[in-house]
């Protein structure tokens, strides 16, 4: 029997009515050798009571809390509390399969050549538990690349997108030791800049296909608000910003750059017929700022915007 320490982190902030499923898909884990530190980011609702009835059942179950910092600051909080081999990162309304620890432990054991291994993931809904999505969006269809190895491969795409779930890959403690926690100034960003600095830092990943490993991941509608605001590409522009600084390939920096511009010409884009809007409403100074604000983030977008506004404005007085 493996006797490895696997450290479960779940950060948690006002999703008490989530973390009883949350927590129990860890205990129901076919691998027992288990540690899972609730870390409660400053919640005001039932979280610290929740937890506490869970740890009393189960003493492998830990609550910390801490004021407000955000999910990065709770992860960091539970990477440094950890006693665990292994780390596993869980989001307080997400879920993990019976089998994901067991197979993904047994499986680095046996490969110490590797660094993390990760399985695929699925989405599913609170109405519909059962429901098992490959993506978020439709097309319904398999998003993440599964692939394996280290080096520039592993770096080009992740710069390209994220490859995986917070929730999906189970992660040696010496590869956070060495690269560190999470950059807490990024945000739902923050998982991604952290898998781009262990792939610099050349860790060696492992895709592994298995039954009851998927890493499950619940929609709904505080998970999807954050990919309908500006919010989202503003958070991308300033992890892009930060690659550029890394020390990488010609080609690593150019496919950043590029998609860099990209972009920051969906976010001026944005902005524009936003400005338009505000202005027709009467709110010219708010209007005008946001045009500025475009013209910072990219030219071509502001012309391009302009040209289409006044082809569509030629385009009418010709018609009427």
């Amino acid at each position: 029997m493996n006797n490895t320490l696997v450290t479960v982190i779940v950060p948690a902030y006002n999703y008490g009515h989530f973390l009883s499923e949350t927590i129990n898909s860890v205990t129901s884990q076919t691998y027992e050798e288990l540690e899972c530190i609730v870390i409660d980011d400053g919640s005001t609702d039932n979280t610290r009571k929740i937890v506490s009835s869970l740890a009393k059942q189960d003493n492998r179950v830990r609550y910390i809390y801490q004021n407000n910092q955000g999910v990065s600051v709770a992860r960091n909080t539970g990477i440094k509390v950890s006693r665990g081999s292994f780390i596993q990162f869980l989001d307080a309304d997400d879920l993990i399969e019976s089998n994901k620890l067991k197979r993904q432990v047994d499986f680095l054991e046996c490969n110490t050549q590797f660094d993390l291994v990760y399985g695929e993931a699925r989405y599913f809904t609170t109405e519909n538990p059962e429901e098992r999505r490959y993506s978020l969006w439709n097309p319904d269809r398999l998003w993440m690349p599964l692939i394996s190895g280290s080096g520039e491969q592993l770096v080009l795409s992740l710069l390209k997108r994220n490859i995986v779930p917070v929730n999906s890959p189970l992660t040696r403690i010496e590869v956070i030791n060495k690269v560190g926690g999470f950059d807490t100034n990024h945000g739902m960003f923050a998982d991604w800049d952290f898998w781009i600095r262990c792939a610099i830092a050349g860790i060696n990943v492992k895709f592994l296909q298995a039954e009851d490993t998927f890493a499950l991941i619940r929609m709904h509608t505080s998970s999807m608000t954050i990919y309908e605001s500006d919010k989202h590409l503003f958070g991308m522009i300033k992890l892009r910003e930060k690659i550029n600084k890394y020390s990488l390939s010609s080609n690593a920096l150019n496919l950043n750059s590029e998609a860099l511009k990209l972009d920051r010409y969906e976010l001026a884009t944005e902005k524009i017929f936003n400005s338009i809007d505000k202005i027709k409403n009467g709110q010219l100074f708010d209007g005008l700022i946001n045009i500025c604000h475009s013209l910072f983030l990219s030219k071509k977008a502001v012309w391009v915007c302009a040209k289409t506004i006044i082809s569509k404005r030629i385009s009418k007085r010709r018609t009427t």
